[in-house]
């Protein structure tokens, strides 16, 4: 694969976007919750918020295939994604009334956060997919999560730890989250910057009049699309039933420190890292059918695993974590490998809006 100066743009705005999603999800954002002094049930509904923001997925792929402005909708739906990190923060630290009223405000940030996010990103996937040819899309973007990865585990080592250097003295987490999200937002600017300097795709609009509800049905009528769907819902159930609970359960059951779910994350990221290349290689030879069908087997089979870890285990939850995101790393890349392969140029912003209403990653 040649790495083009467009090539070039799309990994450094993936890597400094990775950035900007490692610290302001998974176990930053639980563990910000947990200080702000949240109950179960309400990371419970943070964790949920992901998944309830796709459903503004279809509305811009309606837009998109009417209007082919995939770059601009991507770009600064993403820049509004990251600036409310600075109201989150703001009403983080604001004194109100109430904790209840607090934990509003900071959920409904969130939540408007997270579907500028998700409106991002099917655009953003509509128009790379279309950047990148179909032959080297397996090891395009398996590099690129490569890159991600690593990425990510960096500020995670860095920024976890610093938080727990930090809860030790007064006042130090409510610096160190500032620091942190600080730093998220930043990191998340300087992806547009190079987001800005790939081009747009070349792709006619789409010239139909008719009614709004027609243009979702379309990848409903094929049949292939359909059972994609439904494996990909059934798949999700089973997931999304207990992996909102995972960083919580490390944290306050299994008594983990910051600094070993940091490692533990690193772990996985490395596997993740280590896998993505691998199967990416392989995707563009076999088909990503095979791929989710070997990965999914051994990722049935971890949350059980995960049951017999007790306090102040360390070789378990370090091979789980092995295990999970290299496996993990197969099913993701080829579930949006197989979804483009399937869905049609100027229609594929409706497949990825329609698949995303299913979200896959734990």
């Amino acid at each position: 694969m040649t790495v083009t100066e467009e090539f070039k743009n799309l990994f450094y705005d993936g890597i400094f976007a990775n950035m900007f999603a490692t610290l302001t999800g998974g176990v930053f954002l639980t563990g910000f919750a947990l200080y702000l002094g949240m109950n179960e049930f309400t990371i419970g509904l943070l964790g949920s918020i992901p998944f309830m923001v796709t459903v503004f997925q279809l509305p811009t792929s309606y837009f998109i295939r009417r209007s082919s402005r995939t770059k601009s909708v991507s770009y600064f739906a993403a820049a509004l994604a990251r600036l409310t990190w600075i109201a989150i923060l703001i009403g983080a630290l604001v004194p109100v009334a109430t904790t209840s009223i607090k934990h509003f405000v900071i959920l409904s940030l969130i939540f408007v956060s997270h579907t500028f996010v998700s409106v991002s990103y099917v655009a953003w996937l509509s128009w790379t997919s279309d950047l990148v040819p179909d032959g080297i899309r397996g090891r395009f973007f398996g590099t690129r999560n490569m890159l991600c990865g690593a990425a990510g585990m960096i500020v995670i080592i860095v920024y976890g730890n610093l938080l727990d250097l930090l809860k030790l003295r007064p006042h130090g987490l409510t610096f160190g989250f500032a620091f942190t999200f600080v730093s998220a937002v930043l990191f998340g600017m300087l992806s547009l910057r190079y987001l800005n300097r790939i081009p747009e795709a070349q792709v006619n609009p789409v010239i139909d009049n008719g009614p709004f509800y027609r243009h979702f049905s379309l990848p409903l009528k094929e049949a292939n699309f359909r059972r994609f769907l439904l494996f990909t819902f059934l798949w999700s159930f089973s997931v999304y039933t207990a992996s909102p609970f995972f960083t919580l359960y490390f944290l306050r059951d299994l008594n983990f420190s910051y600094g070993f779910v940091a490692v533990l994350a690193m772990t996985s990221s490395l596997a993740d890292l280590l896998g993505m290349h691998l199967w990416g290689k392989i995707s563009d030879r076999v088909r990503n059918r095979a791929i989710i069908r070997v990965a999914s087997w051994v990722a049935v089979f971890l949350p059980l695993a995960w049951a017999t870890v007790r306090p102040g285990s360390v070789v378990m939850p370090v091979f789980l974590h092995l295990a999970g995101g290299s496996f993990w790393a197969g099913i993701n890349l080829c579930m949006n490998n197989f979804l483009l392969g399937i869905s049609p140029r100027q229609s594929r912003g409706l497949y990825i809006s329609l698949y995303g209403l299913i979200p896959l990653r734990p």
